[in-house]
């Protein structure tokens, strides 16, 4: 039960974060560019961004699992160049 709290507690943390640094980057281009539709674009391109990363990092394991393929080596190819 603890251990839901926290992560429920880090999550809120980790989306409160992504937006406040959204708005920070859209102000700041609303500033540079003169533009307010451009620092609507950003903090949206920002937020689904961070959205997709969250899913892809839940979604790739899980996807793994179910494919009975050991995770450590699924990213084995960009870790380990050989040319």
């Amino acid at each position: 039960m603890d251990q839901d709290r926290s992560q429920k507690t880090e999550d809120q943390t980790l989306a409160l974060n992504g937006i406040v640094w959204a708005l920070v980057i859209s102000v700041i281009a609303v500033v540079w560019f003169d533009d307010l539709q451009i620092g609507y674009v950003i903090a949206a391109a920002i937020i689904i961004n961070l959205f997709v990363a969250a899913f892809s990092g839940v979604a790739i394991p899980i996807i793994l699992q179910k494919l009975d393929i050991d995770r450590c080596y699924s990213g084995q190819r960009y870790f380990n160049h050989h040319y």
